[in-house]
């Protein structure tokens, strides 16, 4: 499985297609039930102009965990299932952490990007709340949710989806915003 992708610079209304020079791209394998990191990592790349951070090669069952780390912007820690097969839109979108995000103590997000969570249709949980926070029952419209903690200490997190035959689980691990850490947990599906 090949993956590469761009990260994103950010524009003065929100993110742009414009591709972040300077970013840098950690890549890990990690424990799909614990989210530890497993070994030193696979893929290291400072973007150049265009923002793409690949080429890399990993196996199609192996889960991952991306580190982005880009000048202004919190460090992102992006967990996801494995690849089953190979892409070349692997894109990133580094963040600010919000006056909201800074009074706790580790957030989490838990992400749809190519479908929206909807309520009461699907089973969406996160670190054990179910469903997960700010997801309105109703039309399907929300495709994130995001979830402050009270505890930044080092502790799996997991999010599961459930709709339909559609199941995933994602296993990541909490970082903390006092150290302008960000972390998501982002779904295949």
């Amino acid at each position: 499985v090949v993956l590469d992708g761009q990260v994103g610079a950010p524009g003065p209304a929100g993110p742009s297609n414009l591709g972040l020079a300077g970013a840098t791209v950690e890549v890990h394998a990690v424990d799909a039930t614990t989210g530890a990191r497993r070994g030193p990592p696979l893929h290291r790349q400072t973007t150049g102009a265009d923002g793409y951070w690949g080429p890399m090669q990993t196996g199609p069952t192996q889960a991952l965990e991306f580190v982005v780390q880009a000048p202004g912007q919190a460090t992102l820690h992006v967990y996801r299932s494995a690849f089953p097969r190979s892409s070349q839109v692997v894109h990133f979108r580094p963040e600010r952490l919000s006056d909201a995000d800074k009074a706790a103590q580790a957030v989490v997000n838990f992400t749809r990007p190519r479908g929206y969570f909807g309520l009461p249709r699907d089973r969406i949980e996160l670190d054990g709340q179910q469903p997960a926070p700010g997801i309105p029952a109703g039309v399907a419209g929300v495709a994130a949710s995001r979830l402050r903690l009270a505890d930044a200490s080092d502790r799996p997190v997991v999010a599961t989806f459930e709709s339909g035959v559609i199941r995933e689980r994602v296993v990541g691990r909490t970082w903390p915003v006092q150290q302008n850490h960000l972390v998501v947990l982002e779904m295949h599906e």
